[in-house]
């Protein structure tokens, strides 16, 4: 969930953190493209320990005088134990309209409008994100608002209130678009029986009370691990400084909330254990979404290279890819046709998605069954997986297209415990997966027997499916 503000509006944004591909069609433009082998210059990310639980990171640049500053807090859903889920959120939601007991309310907001300050606050499962962009000459100002905020929150009961509401206002519309409704099922069947695998629920929004946001923002949130990604202008002296004195009150206690365990082993037992084969989601729609989700390793996994290619020729490489190639371009039975892989610390999941015409459901739904078998992953070809690795390997150098996604990329491989040498390597070791390596990951991970499907649609639009390995449910329906 994102709460963000622009110097004029008040935007609130709702995310799904599994909805989308980073490329829509990756590759597209450069799979043809041969380009000489080069050095690319990993940049020389530098990081230190301000604190027992403060890592720093820096990525300095004068290009502009402009600083960039993102403060991850660890303590998110994972850690809410007995607390609704929607906890972390309402707190997100109370630090950006709530303000501080210095500027309540919307005079917190008001203070960085006038200082052109870009703020944004966002949760996910294992953290809160802020984000700060602002000029270096307002750094001694921003970063005083900002230790006000982190350590005199408002936390008003109109503020805790305010987030409830928008919350619940999301919870509302989820249902609209049939998009929504197939990604929150997805991620529900993923995550089942775990805190991540939980919706947000009006009546489990309404449970929490002030003392709950209180309690874990200063016994959870406070507490936990903390790192500091810092790009663009700044004096590093006085940020240390400021950030250091921002968190030296911290209370040195045993922790109240602990985290939940997370683990391959653990989603895959729940993921066998599911007797349905499908979940079919009825809504009076005029298109239909199939959706077929299995379960990958964690990110640090030697498949990781084989799976990245395979996907590309399967559904991740826009229209160079099966998917959109024989289901949308040759049939012209499909809005939207692609595959992402997710890759995260603990576990890894893959889908296949199609958005298409209530009548053609089942015809795509056994096309895609046809893809993801081990006879068509059996007939690619050497020219296939050249162009697959062509096209990843020239994609590598976006990863450096600026400072601030060059630290967002290199936490999220420090917090993914990825080899030392990743970033050198990665190339190398793209170029190193065969054919042997796709057939062995597809049959492993990809063929549509090893994935449970999720349909949104009219009755008439899943009436093929066999009931004994269907289970019929409806948006709001728990798994």
């Amino acid at each position: 969930m994102k709460f963000s503000i622009t110097k004029k509006n008040h935007i609130f944004v709702f995310c799904f953190f599994i909805i989308g591909n980073l490329f829509a069609e990756p590759g597209k433009f450069v799979k043809d493209i041969q380009i000489e082998d080069f050095d690319i210059q990993i940049p020389d990310i530098q990081k230190e320990n301000l604190g027992k639980n403060i890592e720093f990171y820096k990525l300095p640049s004068d290009e502009l005088p402009v600083c960039n500053l993102e403060i991850h807090l660890y303590g998110g859903e994972s850690s809410v134990g007995n607390l609704p889920i929607e906890t972390v959120a309402i707190i997100a939601g109370s630090l950006k309209y709530g303000g501080t007991k210095k500027y309540s309310d919307n005079l917190f907001l008001a203070k960085l409008e006038s200082l052109g300050v870009k703020f944004e606050i966002e949760t996910d499962y294992r953290k809160i994100k802020i984000t700060l962009s602002f000029l270096k000459k307002d750094s001694e100002e921003v970063m005083r608002l900002l230790s006000e905020l982190l350590t005199s929150p408002a936390f008003t009961e109109n503020s805790i209130s305010d987030a409830k509401r928008k919350i619940a206002e999301q919870i509302k519309r989820r249902n609209d678009s049939t998009d929504s409704i197939v990604f929150r099922k997805t991620k529900e069947l993923i995550y089942r029986g775990l805190l991540t695998g939980k919706s947000y629920r009006i009546d489990s929004l309404e449970k929490v009370k002030k003392e709950n946001v209180e309690d874990f923002y200063f016994h959870s949130i406070r507490n936990a691990k903390k790192a500091i990604l810092v790009s663009g202008s700044y004096d590093e002296l006085k940020l240390k400084k400021n950030i250091s004195e921002m968190f030296s009150s911290e209370k040195k206690e045993k922790a109240k909330f602990t985290e939940e365990v997370l683990s391959e082993e653990i989603l895959q037992a729940n993921f066998q254990k599911y007797s349905f084969q499908n979940i079919l989601v009825e809504k009076p729609v005029t298109q239909s979404a199939v959706m077929m989700v299995g379960l990958l390793p964690r990110h640090n996994h030697s498949d990781f290279y084989a799976i990245q290619i395979l996907n590309y020729i399967i559904g991740g490489g826009g229209f160079n890819s099966y998917f959109m190639r024989e289901i949308r371009s040759d049939r012209g039975l499909a809005y939207s046709a692609y595959s992402n892989p997710v890759f995260k610390k603990d576990h890894g999941y893959i889908y296949f998605y199609v958005q298409t015409k209530i009548e053609s459901t089942e015809l795509v739904y056994n096309l895609m069954k046809e893809i993801l078998s081990e006879d068509r992953f059996g007939k690619i070809t050497e020219k296939e997986i050249q162009n697959a690795k062509n096209a990843i390997q020239n994609q590598f150098v976006f990863l450096f297209s600026n400072n601030s996604q060059i630290l967002s990329n290199y936490l999220r491989f420090s917090e993914d415990e990825m080899p030392a040498r990743y970033l050198e390597n990665y190339r190398k070791e793209i170029g190193k997966v065969t054919l042997e390596d796709l057939k062995r990951v597809g049959t492993k991970y990809f063929v549509s027997n090893k994935l449970k499907t999720i349909v949104v649609g009219t009755g008439d639009s899943f009436k093929f499916l066999e009931p004994k390995h269907s289970k019929k449910i409806f948006p709001e329906s728990e798994l």
